[in-house]
């Protein structure tokens, strides 16, 4: 008889293996059953060791595969976490190799995630080498003269679609649960990307302080944070990473140019009237062509989202800030703000909350995903087989 334990998740799922708590009589294992079929019981266990012990993951990766337990207020929910760049530790259809880092929350952050996007969020700058003259070379020791020469090592550039999946999964918006339903709103998703952006860095600095985003009606106090961000990133001739949502879309107002010879104002959803994204002619045609399902699914009325790496112009009589993109990425959101990439996956989505199934959605690229489903049951599994 074949042990479930160690099976790959028929249904497409990534695998939730068996864990095991670290307590002072040894470990305590939790099997895969436990975990996802009795979940009141498992929360009671998380609940006892919480802030007490960390866990251990027992898929057959490599590496300590460290958890840590954590609580999220909003949905009362405790969870495991994994640790701090051991993702690779984890196999390769385990929930834990892509799921958030333990920087979700401050209060325990002890590192922070430091990422470069494919194009430079600083201006440029000329890098001076320092010259080594021959006499300079016979003085030193061996030792120094390979500590001078070393190259440091840098963080792996990250596409702007990568970038927007690392931020929302580790805000926890990628999850929905029955509690959490009452209170996810527009406002919400700009507090919870705000408050991740300060334990990100992009390009050396962090997110914070390159930070702009929508803003909804009457938020006068994000509209000023807004412009007090871009004024100093347009000072420093810097770049600005804009989170934010298109307006739904009208026909003959909010479409793109159809002659790919326009530059196109990106449609986005600001009540401050203080920000304009204008996309190059040149960049629409590629936007057009990359995210023409996304395009197409925004003028169904899907909820679409919009993230940019855009440098800052500002016009001076009316103090409005011009973003010209370097890099756009679109993102299609269900009515809960869940990412979706189809209508199927849409409308699966929607059957899971019409459930009442706690769930996550986990991103990853498509190169990643080697056909597995990106949504991972919280609570029970899903009976029927449905696969995305």
């Amino acid at each position: 008889m074949k042990n479930s334990d160690s099976e790959k998740d028929e249904k497409g799922f990534f695998k939730v293996y068996p864990i095991a708590i670290v307590t002072p009589k040894g470990l305590k294992k939790y099997s895969t059953e436990f975990q996802t079929q009795k979940f009141e019981d498992f929360q009671k266990v998380l609940a006892k060791w919480y802030k007490k012990t960390h866990a251990i993951c027992l898929c057959p990766g490599k590496g300590k595969k460290k958890l840590a337990i954590k609580y999220y207020e909003p949905t009362g929910i405790y969870y495991l976490s994994r640790y701090p760049k051991s993702g690779n530790d984890h196999s390769e259809d385990c929930i834990y190799r892509y799921s958030p880092e333990v920087i979700t929350e401050s209060e325990d952050i002890k590192e922070t995630m430091s990422l470069r996007l494919s194009k430079t969020v600083s201006p440029r700058r000329k890098k001076k080498i320092k010259k080594i003259s021959e006499k300079d070379i016979i003085n030193k020791k061996e030792s120094q003269l390979q500590e001078h020469l070393k190259v440091k090592r840098e963080s792996p550039r990250v596409s702007l679609i990568d970038f927007f999946n690392i931020v929302w999964s580790t805000a926890g918006l990628n999850s929905w649960s029955p509690k959490k339903d009452n209170f996810i709103n527009y406002n919400y998703i700009l507090q919870r990307i705000r408050a991740v952006s300060k334990n990100i860095k992009v390009g050396g600095q962090k997110l914070l302080h390159v930070l702009s985003t929508s803003v909804l009606n009457g938020d006068k106090e994000l509209a000023n944070i807004n412009e007090k961000t871009l004024n100093i990133v347009y000072t420093k001739k810097a770049r600005t990473v804009f989170f934010g949502f298109l307006r739904k879309y009208k026909e003959g107002i909010t479409k793109l140019p159809d002659d790919d010879k326009k530059d196109w104002e990106v449609p986005i959803l600001d009540y401050s009237k203080k920000i304009k994204i204008v996309l190059h002619k040149d960049l629409v045609k590629k936007v057009k062509k990359k995210f023409k399902d996304k395009l197409e699914l925004w003028q169904k009325g899907y909820l679409t989202f919009c993230v940019c790496l855009a440098d800052v112009e500002k016009e001076k009589e009316s103090n409005v800030f011009i973003l010209r993109p370097v890099d756009l990425a679109l993102v299609n959101l269900s009515e809960k703000f869940i990412p979706i990439d189809s209508e199927e996956e849409a409308q699966l989505e929607k059957n899971l909350r019409k459930e009442k199934k706690a769930f996550k959605k986990v991103l990853i690229s498509k190169e990643e995903r080697k056909g597995l489903s990106k949504f991972v049951l919280f609570d029970k599994k899903i009976q029927k087989k449905k696969e995305v």
